[in-house]
């Protein structure tokens, strides 16, 4: 086994969460390149009927966001499309944008920092595919033996919590549209408290020490709701994770020491 592979099955979990943290970022980037991108009159337009004519319905928007996440959870397509439809996304924003005069900058602005649902959309389809790249690396790996078949059921695990994150970001979205700022507020507040309470529940899991969790729930509320939801996410995910890498390398070091020898 060369090692390069030994580094992808020793260090799979840490490979999974770093790989979860570049494709959030690659999507809100490709998110801003289609955005800024112009549109042609012609194509705003087209673009602006069929983005309006559709039915908003929490069933048509669930369904739509768990057929995109079906097709990105699979391995090498998957990432193609995940590529694709955050650009793509980034480009229905900018025909919007020209169609009713709205900054295009301005409009992903608000995208980014005042709707919740647009987070939860983005890390349901960043997990799924992150979690098709790594059952992809894993199958080359180890081939079908146990640890694949392990990482297969990981992968119907992210495909569940994907949807999961989807089904609420659809009610988040209906809320929305037919409450309006204050139901958008309430959101905010609701998902800035299980944010913080999941990353913590997984902490205490694997035996992590963070901060106060007071700490970073007043920061995560109060970025939020004042409308720089965008950098607080972002500081509050890069901290995460790189407390995340230090406790998963002393653990993987911890785990592959020799065993020490009695001395005579």
């Amino acid at each position: 086994m060369t090692v390069p592979i030994e580094t992808i099955v020793v260090h799979r979990h840490e490979i999974r969460v770093t790989l979860l943290l570049i494709n959030l970022v690659l999507f809100m980037v490709l998110l801003t390149v289609g955005t800024l991108t112009p549109v042609p009159q012609p194509l705003a337009q087209e673009l602006y009927n069929e983005i309006v004519n559709v039915p908003i319905t929490l069933e048509s928007i669930f369904l739509h966001n768990m057929l995109i996440c079906l097709l990105e959870i699979i391995p090498l397509l998957g990432t193609m499309l995940f590529i694709t439809s955050g650009f793509a996304t980034g480009l229905a924003l900018s025909a919007i944008s020209l169609i009713t005069g709205i900054d295009p900058s301005g409009a992903l602005w608000a995208l980014l920092n005042e709707y919740p649902h647009t987070w939860l959309e983005f890390l349901a389809y960043s997990l799924a595919a992150t979690e098709g790249t790594m059952a992809f690396l894993m199958l080359i790996a180890v081939g079908f033996r146990l640890l694949f078949r392990r990482e297969l059921k990981i992968l119907a695990l992210t495909f569940v919590v994907s949807n999961s994150l989807l089904a609420v970001g659809s009610v988040f979205e209906t809320a929305a549209i037919l409450g309006g700022k204050l139901a958008v507020v309430a959101m905010w507040i609701a998902s800035g408290v299980v944010l913080v309470a999941a990353v913590y529940y997984d902490a205490k899991r694997r035996g992590m020490k963070l901060p106060n969790p007071l700490m970073p729930l007043v920061l995560i509320e109060v970025g939020t709701i004042t409308g720089f939801t965008l950098p607080t996410l972002l500081a509050f995910t890069i901290l995460v994770w790189i407390k995340h890498m230090k406790h998963e390398v002393v653990r993987t070091q911890l785990t592959t020491l020799p065993p020490e020898h009695p001395s005579n």
